[in-house]
């Protein structure tokens, strides 16, 4: 049989931790993984180095990738991550590939508030066009919604995607909202009280994936700050936080797994948490070492040379109780970019992309307390587990791979101190 036969004759399975080698036949996704990290790393360029240069350059790495419908990025992922076989189909996974959206925004946010010429009214017309049609289909097609019924990452990136796409449309009411939902809905259910995180620790990479989920996390409670609200605090139905589950990760054996995954989380708490006594996160970044910059002049810590280290800096998530709305996403880009209202804070200083401000938090329906609303009279249910288990032994991680209640049961019995957790619902 032709290697090209199997795509439609064999059926395909499933299997954690590895790759179909096929994926390395298609470079769309790695060229739109670096396309953003190029379009923020200029636009922040244009503002930092004030180099309109680089403006234009975020202006056309987004008219290839978004704005040009022949070239573009079709706003819909029917056939996201596809999964071949007798029956070939697009499948939910593939919503994960656009989170890097949420870099997208920002850099489209900060070319808003330079002015540059190079960001025209007619080319964020176009982009929020195809703002609007994404999330059409990410709201209304059952494809797209799938990822929010989630209880992994999938629905932490899902939500993160949906708030930032709706901060770019100027639905800040639709964006907060959507925070919400995330931070009353799916959290709740995804670190338990130790810090573990159920939903990613039995994959055959527990430690990427524990810290892949809290890079989400930490997203959507930046988005929450930009909003007006903190999520930083937001405890889960056992008591835990997003503190909690970092406190938890930088303690494991990572064994063979790349722990420098962890080092842009932990460096998002210190800013955000500040440190302890024993400076434990400040210990957990230095213990990477130092290198020389300035021609071998001067000796800094590594993680201070990392791109990220920007974006967690203390001073990049700094968050004012008393003036949450006027709060830029970088709060480092420069000082006319410090305090800029991105959206309309009811003063004079408006920017023109602004959208009505908002006086009253949005309701949210949350379903993810009523694990029953799905049951038949005929279903057998487990009122003692945790909602996802409820009416099930097997929880869906990705298609074909799932976790089951025997496997991670342990988790919810016991509290750090070894007594049952007088959080969960027994």
């Amino acid at each position: 049989m032709a290697p090209a036969a199997t795509w439609t004759t064999c059926p395909y399975e499933a299997k954690d931790g590895q790759v179909n080698n096929d994926r390395n036949q298609l470079y769309g996704l790695s060229q739109l993984n670096m396309a953003s990290q190029s379009i923020i790393d200029n636009a922040l360029a244009s503002v930092l180095d004030r180099n309109p240069d680089a403006a234009e350059v975020a202006s056309r790495f987004l008219d290839v990738f978004f704005i040009d419908k022949k070239r573009g990025i079709s706003p819909h992922l029917e056939w996201g991550q596809t999964i071949r076989g007798p029956s070939q189909r697009g499948s939910y996974m593939g919503v994960l590939d656009l989170r890097v959206l949420v870099k997208v925004v920002n850099a489209i946010q900060i070319l808003r508030i330079s002015k540059t010429s190079h960001w025209s009214r007619e080319r964020d017309n176009k982009m929020l066009q195809w703002a609007k049609s994404y999330l059409d289909w990410l709201e209304s097609s059952e494809l797209g919604k799938r990822p929010s019924k989630s209880a992994n990452n999938h629905s932490s990136f899902y939500h993160g995607q949906l708030a930032a796409l709706k901060i770019l449309i100027g639905d800040k009411t639709g964006a907060l909202k959507i925070v919400q939902a995330y931070f009353s809905g799916p959290f709740r259910e995804q670190i338990v009280s130790s810090g573990e995180q159920p939903f990613e620790s039995t994959r055959k990479k527990p430690f990427h994936y524990r810290a892949f989920n809290l890079e989400a996390m930490i997203a959507l409670a930046k988005l929450g700050d930009y909003l007006g609200v903190s999520m930083w605090n937001t405890q889960t139905r056992y008591k835990s936080t997003i503190k909690t589950a970092i406190d938890y990760l930088i303690t494991l054996d990572a064994g063979h797994e790349d722990t420098k995954v962890a080092l842009p989380l932990v460096a998002a708490a210190m800013a955000v948490y500040g440190d302890n006594q024993g400076s434990t996160y400040r210990k957990y970044l230095e213990a990477q070492g130092t290198q020389t910059v300035n021609n071998g002049r001067t000796k800094v810590w590594k993680y201070m040379t990392k791109s990220w280290w920007f974006y967690e800096h203390p001073e990049a998530v700094r968050v004012s109780d008393s003036d949450h709305q006027t709060r830029a996403i970088y709060d480092l880009a420069s000082q006319e970019i410090i305090g800029a209202p991105l959206f309309n804070s009811g003063s004079d200083t408006r920017n023109e992309y602004s959208s009505p401000d908002m006086h009253d938090y949005p309701e949210v329906d949350n379903e993810w307390d009523d694990p029953y609303r799905f049951a038949s009279a005929n279903l057998p249910t487990h009122p003692e587990r945790p909602p996802p288990f409820v009416l099930t032994d097997a929880v869906e991680l990705e298609e074909g791979i799932y976790v089951y209640w025997s496997q991670i049961s342990h988790l919810y019995d016991q509290s750090p101190g070894g007594r049952r957790s007088v959080w969960a619902k027994w």
